[in-house]
């Protein structure tokens, strides 16, 4: 028999937070890495999830929508700049992954201990 573990909501905002500490990690480095790191508004995202951080690598764009609550989070977006239309390239989840594992790839041999 098979049981559906359930995954509470404070568990699920937990996980959550983590990603988005992690995501305004990534944006602080890439933007100090020289790469396009801007704030943009999805204006069809589910309401408090508007704002979505996008990252321009050589690789492609990656975004990630982020909760209006954890804005504080991106300490840095007064240097940020925002962008009213959706700069999303439609990229999905599977591309944006591939995006990263390609820069991934393409870095690698290029970093020195």
């Amino acid at each position: 028999m098979h049981q559906e573990r359930m995954v509470s909501r404070h568990q699920l905002n937990a996980v959550y937070r983590e990603r988005d500490i992690c995501i305004a990690l990534l944006a602080v480095l890439s933007k100090i890495a020289g790469y396009r790191v801007y704030i943009g508004k999805d204006r069809t995202a589910q309401s408090g999830w508007e704002n979505v951080l996008y990252i321009e690598i050589p690789t492609g764009q990656i975004s990630w929508h982020f909760p209006e609550h954890e804005w504080y989070l991106f300490s840095m977006h007064e240097k940020l700049p925002e962008y009213d239309e959706y700069a999303w390239d439609g990229h999905g989840v599977e591309v944006k992954y591939r995006r990263i594992q390609d820069f991934l790839v393409l870095y690698a041999g290029k970093l020195e201990s």
